[in-house]
């Protein structure tokens, strides 16, 4: 690069602003949308990593469909010797009842029905309204229901909508009465998804006892959450329980494996907006690239001149491509500032399109997302890229442009002279302009 390439692209860019304001606008938003795609994926991507204990529940799992045998269970119980916790958690579908008919609602709802022990959860918090002990309030209720001894359950607030209810009222599941003591609104180890039998209700074991949900042959699924030292490994162990539980067909798995499901679909929703930010990208490079056709158009004339004073087109293609960098940074560095406003409010527009509380239970609907380094990188180095590849087409228009043009106000270009005996294939790449071609595989590529 010449001085004279840096002051030329200066001076017309400053001549003709006003002409590159959709150039901006184009790179800005493509950009923009990348950006922020990539910036909300980094974020949601290190908080599943973060929260893997979490979504798991603990550092291991021992899953089963059908109650633990004697001899499982001892197992399970010699690891208190080691120094490691453990929890049990029982999940099933029930059926609860009003036990007051005078409420306007429905009589009766199925729910998803889980039962804990007072060590749950051995990570994160189960966050309720009003806030509480879980153990406590999930124990035997000073007031009773019909004379009852009566435990407390936590519930979704979609059980109280449905049922008419409100926090202090009574349930009836299977042969035990409760009341709701609080709304749950999240816990760590579930999280919201599409699909769903019924509202949540969370009771003790014992709760679960009193009801007598649970007899021979009923579909439940029991869920032993372990919680390791932070000294000890956590494969060992894994492999160890598998081995000494294969008998009762249990499940072991590590928070390495947490919430699978959730995880790829984590990663379909990024795949998707990543694709929506390209292809915002692409059409930006597209407005880019006719922006650029038009100022070409306009400086045919001064163009000419500057052949006629000496100028070679390999100087004035780089000086033009030199102005449309430097718009390109600076339309890539607003799109950068767009991009990390759009990260800071995708899970609002997200959480609306999936009426879903997934992204406050991960925590990312609080906003204040932190910025990675690595996407907004991406994003300029992306948005440079596009503007290259989308201006190089128009610009190479300039080695057609004869010094001719100041004489005469249009310009016919002489037909190139191929030997009519040669192959059509090789009169075609012939005929084609190289750079052009290059220049496609390249957008095509991009």
């Amino acid at each position: 690069m010449t001085p004279f390439t840096f002051n030329m692209a200066w001076r017309e860019t400053r001549s003709a602003w006003r002409h590159f304001v959709y150039f901006l606008v184009c790179i800005a938003i493509g950009v923009g949308a990348l950006t922020g795609v990539s910036l909300f994926g980094a974020e949601v991507e290190k908080t599943v990593n973060k929260e893997a204990r979490s979504l798991l529940g603990g550092d291991l799992e021992v899953r089963l469909s059908h109650p633990l045998s004697s001899q499982g269970q001892t197992v399970l119980d010699s690891l208190n010797s080691r120094g490691i916790s453990l929890t049990h958690v029982s999940e099933l579908i029930a059926m609860v009842a009003r036990t007051d008919s005078s409420t306007s609602g429905q009589p009766t709802q199925i729910v998803e029905l889980k039962a804990v022990e007072p060590g749950y959860p051995l990570y994160g918090q189960v966050r309720l309204n009003p806030q509480g002990d879980l153990a406590e309030l999930l124990g035997l209720q000073p007031v009773r229901c019909q004379d009852i001894a009566t435990f407390g359950v936590v519930v979704q607030e979609s059980l109280l909508i449905k049922m008419g209810l409100r926090i202090g009222d009574c349930l009836k599941i299977g042969q035990g009465f409760f009341r709701i003591v609080a709304v749950v609104r999240t816990e760590p180890d579930r999280m919201a998804n599409a699909f769903s039998l019924g509202p949540r209700v969370v009771m003790s074991q014992e709760g679960l006892q009193a009801a007598e949900l649970v007899k021979v042959g009923s579909r439940i699924r029991e869920r032993y959450l372990v919680k390791i030292p932070s000294d000890l490994p956590v494969d060992p162990l894994l492999y160890e329980l598998r081995g000494r539980l294969e008998s009762d067909a249990a499940r072991v798995s590590g928070y390495k494996d947490a919430q699978p499901q959730l995880k790829q679909f984590l990663d379909q929703l990024t795949r998707y907006l990543g694709l929506i930010g390209l292809t915002a990208l692409f059409i930006g490079g597209l407005g880019v690239a006719t922006s650029v056709h038009a100022f070409v158009r306009e400086k045919l004339t001064t163009i000419a001149i500057l052949k006629t004073i000496g100028a070679d087109s390999p100087t004035i293609i780089r000086t033009y491509a030199l102005q449309a960098m430097m718009l390109g940074l600076a339309g890539s560095l607003i799109g950068l500032v767009i991009g990390v406003a759009l990260q800071q409010g995708l899970p609002w527009m997200i959480a609306a399109l999936m009426a879903s509380d997934l992204l406050d239970q991960l925590g990312l609907a609080e906003g204040g997302m932190s910025i990675s380094l690595v996407p907004l990188v991406k994003g300029l180095a992306l948005g440079l890229l596009s503007t290259l590849l989308f201006t190089l087409w128009p610009l190479l228009t300039i080695r057609d442009v004869k010094p001719a043009r100041i004489f005469r106000r249009e310009i016919v270009p002489m037909a190139p002279t191929i030997s009519q005996n040669m192959h059509p294939w090789w009169k075609a790449w012939r005929e084609v302009d190289r750079w052009k071609a290059i220049t496609s595989i390249g957008i095509g590529l991009g």
